[in-house]
């Protein structure tokens, strides 16, 4: 089984005409009731008189303007929701061909009390739910949701991105590996969904014709359409484990039968201001075993008014079948491996740095000692927060400062050349920051032993034997090769008098690597590896150390 991730791509489209089309307009400003100060970030909304369906919004600007282009004449109500404080609308006016009308309106200032409001349609999950208060706080959750979508549609900030690909142990959500990409400019959608009536009907992961399996997490327009609400119910959440935070659970109604999400959507207790959405499948995924299977957004609003994705990421158990044949000396018909392999987790996620953020998102600063294998201070390791642009180098005495981390939990890494040609990080630490702070960390580098217990799960190693850690990349480049069937041989030695051939047979991971344990140490082993179309790579032959772990990088033809 393959598994596709559904990611957006950065992009920009200009449409060009030689002419100008009339247009109706409407224009205002908004100001703070009691200190006439101008307010951005305000969700603006026209609606026809008596209608539901959206004429068109904008996101005021951080001097309280706005303007919507309307799509013909009529009567309209003009509507604003300013996070925290109960929804305020116009009288119905009247807005003729190509005219712009100017409506300014006042906001009352945020008490810190959960606005009331009436939401139909909307399911709880239990009979005694308070229905108001649900509907209350799925309100102010839609509201930032909605701003974050109409400032990705207006480009209101420009950040630098960063995204990764990572593969986890699904036991403990531990960094096995972790590719990364960097790109400046206006930020586009980070990850986007099908068709909310699709997912609907379809559920959010099927199987293709193909024999892939296709998932989809709930992006911002699928968490606001009718159809999500109509197949959810909902019902206030708190943990321990999230102080500050007051939680809106979804789930599947009863009768849903597809596969479906279940989540949090999880808000700031005293703003209301949406903090993240969590969430997993109702059902189980094939070769699926780890809890950590789901996804998170995390949003902020940034000082112009303006609400950006900040963080987000998905996590999904992937299967794979190698594909090429492979002829080793021990046989002269090629063989295929065709029992399915399982792979640990793919994470796939990315990390916005924009402007300056308001000044009620809290940043940390992680502040920590690192120390090197024989347990001295580390002088010039590079500590990284993984999926991000956030690094520190360690000082003389070792110690080092990570700054301004947001809330959540996060993976510390140290990175080392020789730990890297093993495909591991020197040391990880997973990091828990709540409302801006965070614990102080002492990183040591992992010892031989370390290494082989975290490349061989489950295992101790024995005295005569090691492992071996492979990693082929082609030999034209730098890409990895994944799913290549590679087969081990040795003499093994069964009596004084008689030895036999031993074999070992495996592919690469969705990463290029592949690991084998229990291995006889200071003999010497011959690995082969599957050509690129077929045939098989000259034999290349290692010896693994007694009770530690050989690194080998090969080079596989086209």
């Amino acid at each position: 089984m393959r598994v596709r991730l559904r990611a957006a791509a950065l992009a920009a489209l200009s449409l060009l005409a030689p002419w100008v089309v009339e247009a109706q307009l409407v224009r205002g400003h908004l100001t703070e009731r009691a200190t006439a100060s101008p307010l951005g970030g305000v969700v603006v909304e026209v609606f026809p008189e008596g209608g539901s369906q959206r004429s068109g919004a904008a996101l005021s600007a951080a001097d309280g303007t706005f303007a919507i282009r309307l799509p013909a004449a009529g009567r309209y109500i003009l509507s604003a929701k300013r996070i925290g404080v109960r929804r305020v609308q116009t009288t119905p006016f009247d807005v003729g061909p190509g005219e712009t009308v100017v409506r300014d309106l006042q906001i009352e200032a945020v008490l810190y009390t959960l606005p009331e409001v009436v939401v139909t349609g909307l399911a709880t999950c239990a009979r005694n739910g308070n229905v108001a208060r649900i509907a209350s706080l799925w309100e102010e959750a839609r509201t930032a949701l909605f701003a974050s979508q109409l400032s990705l549609r207006d480009e209101l900030f420009r950040a630098h991105v960063t995204r990764y690909v990572r593969e986890l142990e699904p036991r403990d959500a531990r960094i096995l590996s972790e590719t990364r990409s960097e790109v400046a400019g206006v930020v586009s959608r980070p990850f986007t969904s099908v068709d909310p009536d699709s997912l609907s009907l379809k559920g959010y992961w099927w199987s293709e014709t193909d024999g892939s399996t296709t998932y989809y997490g709930p992006d911002a327009e699928v968490l606001l359409s009718d159809a999500f609400v109509r197949d959810h119910c909902f019902e206030e959440r708190r943990q321990r484990n999230r102080p500050g935070l007051i939680g809106l659970g979804f789930r599947p109604l009863p009768e849903r039968t597809l596969p479906d999400v279940i989540g949090t959507a999880w808000l700031d207790e005293r703003t209301f201001e949406l903090r993240f959405v969590e969430f997993t499948y109702s059902r189980g995924i094939p070769n699926a075993t780890s809890a950590f299977v789901g996804g998170e957004v995390h949003f902020a609003r940034l000082g112009s008014g303006a609400w950006i994705v900040r963080r987000w990421f998905i996590r999904l158990p992937i299967a794979a079948r190698p594909t090429s044949p492979l002829t080793t000396p021990l046989t002269t018909a090629p063989w295929l491996l065709v029992r399915p392999t399982n792979l640990p987790l793919r994470e796939e996620g990315g990390e916005v740095a924009a402007e300056e953020f308001v000044r009620g998102t809290s940043l940390a600063s992680i502040a920590g000692i690192v120390r090197d294998s024989a347990n001295r201070p580390w002088e010039g390791a590079r500590i990284r927060l993984a999926g991000s642009r956030l690094t520190a180098i360690a000082r003389g005495s070792g110690a080092f400062t990570v700054d301004s981390v947001p809330n959540g939990s996060w993976s510390l890494l140290v990175e080392s050349p020789g730990y890297d040609s093993l495909g591991l990080a020197a040391a990880e630490a997973r990091v828990e920051v709540q409302q801006g702070r965070a614990p102080r960390v002492t990183l040591r580098a992992f010892n031989a032993r370390d290494i082989f217990t975290r490349l061989c799960p489950g295992r101790t190693a024995r005295r005569g034997t090691g492992a071996l850690r492979l990693s082929l990349r082609t030999s034209d480049g730098d890409s990895l090769v994944a799913n290549l069937p590679l087969q081990l041989t040795w003499t093994r030695v069964v009596s004084r008098t008689r030895s036999e051939p031993a074999v070992r047979e495996l592919t690469t991971d969705g990463y290029g690597r592949a690991t084998l344990c229990d291995l006889p140490a200071g003999i010497e082993l011959t690995v082969v590896a599957a050509r690129l179309g077929g045939g098989a790579m000259e034999p290349v032959r290692v010896t693994v150390p007694d009770r530690g772990v050989k690194g080998l990088m090969m080079r596989v033809d086209r």
